[in-house]
């Protein structure tokens, strides 16, 4: 996490932080969007390394000489098809943040007198999204799908039909609640979710078409072609960015404060306007400055320590005051 110095503290001289180290002290602000950044650096290395080892797998998995069972269960735990492995946990977990993080700005902005709950219910949709990621729940939508008829020929992806209404239906309560929020929260959150919404909806479509299908389950351990391995990198990919831009958007309106024996989480606007208010009394305080009304006076000291300014600076500080 970035440091960012109080007003109160004034700022910090050149080289002060590689000095001293990264000290907290009371009145200091963290922010918390740089955790954002690690957990992209996540979401690549899974995207990237887990159509490499199924493809690499899949390739040699004829191969009697090879340790075939290590090396099915390193593709099963790095699949981001899969289920209850490194990939699925981390989607979930990520919207598990974003749930929480929406917790806290809600209750941020409860103590500011704002209304929370259209907040409070756009954490509970990141947390239902989580669980879904974490218990493939949109999977019994195929139940559905199945007795209205709808497959449309997507086979093991029948749900998506009444995925597709759902998803509408919950982009439009979104929508609505959004309008509580400020622009900028706002207008971050419709592209985290329209990023997200492609990859589940759109790029489940696209891969849906390249699946072999095969009976039962046996198409979750057969081999496919490279072509749905690389759709679903994007189809997965594509959610995770989602996610990542609803849980930066959200951060982006918080801030931790440190105060005596722990840390306070604030929001981003009255940590600004905090920051403000100490730089405006800073600023007026004249002496600090060693300006008076705007003009320099050049204050001299007696050696018992009272400050005296010159006849000439006292006639141009009068004729300053004329001007006005």
């Amino acid at each position: 996490m970035v440091l960012t110095r109080s007003a109160q503290r004034g700022r910090a001289e050149p080289g002060a932080g590689r000095r001293r180290g990264r000290v907290w002290s009371e009145g200091d602000l963290l922010r918390l969007t740089p955790l954002v950044k690690v957990l992209a650096v996540v979401a690549l290395v899974l995207v990237v390394v887990g159509p490499t080892v199924r493809i690499a797998v899949e390739a040699v998995q004829s191969d009697a000489a090879l340790p075939l069972a290590w090396l099915d269960e390193a593709k099963r735990q790095t699949d981001l098809d899969g289920e209850a492995n490194l990939p699925a946990t981390f989607s979930a977990a990520l919207l598990a943040l974003v749930g929480l993080g929406f917790l806290f700005l809600a209750g941020e902005r409860r103590s500011r007198g704002e209304r929370a709950w259209p907040v409070v219910l756009l954490a509970a949709v990141a947390g239902y999204l989580g669980l879904d990621e974490a218990c493939e729940l949109h999977e019994s939508l195929a139940l559905i799908a199945d007795r209205l008829h709808a497959t449309l020929g997507l086979h093991n992806f029948a749900w998506l039909v009444p995925g597709v209404l759902l998803a509408l239906a919950g982009g439009v309560l979104a929508l609505r609640l959004a309008r509580a929020l400020p622009p900028r929260l706002r207008t971050r959150l419709v592209l985290a979710g329209v990023v997200y919404l492609f990859g589940a909806i759109v790029m489940e479509y696209v891969t849906s078409l390249f699946l072999v299908d095969l009976p039962g389950s046996a198409e979750l351990t057969a081999p496919q072609p490279v072509s749905y391995i690389l759709l679903n990198a994007v189809e997965e990919g594509s959610e995770m960015a989602g996610a990542l831009l609803a849980l930066a958007a959200v951060l982006a309106e918080l801030r931790l404060r440190v105060v005596a024996g722990g840390v306070a989480l604030v929001g981003a606007g009255a940590a600004d306007r905090g920051v403000g208010e100490a730089a405006a009394v800073r600023q007026t305080g004249g002496a600090e400055h060693g300006t008076s009304l705007g003009r320099p006076a050049s204050p001299s000291h007696d050696p018992a320590g009272v400050t005296t300014v010159s006849d000439e600076q006292q006639g141009s500080l009068r004729g300053g005051e004329g001007d006005r």
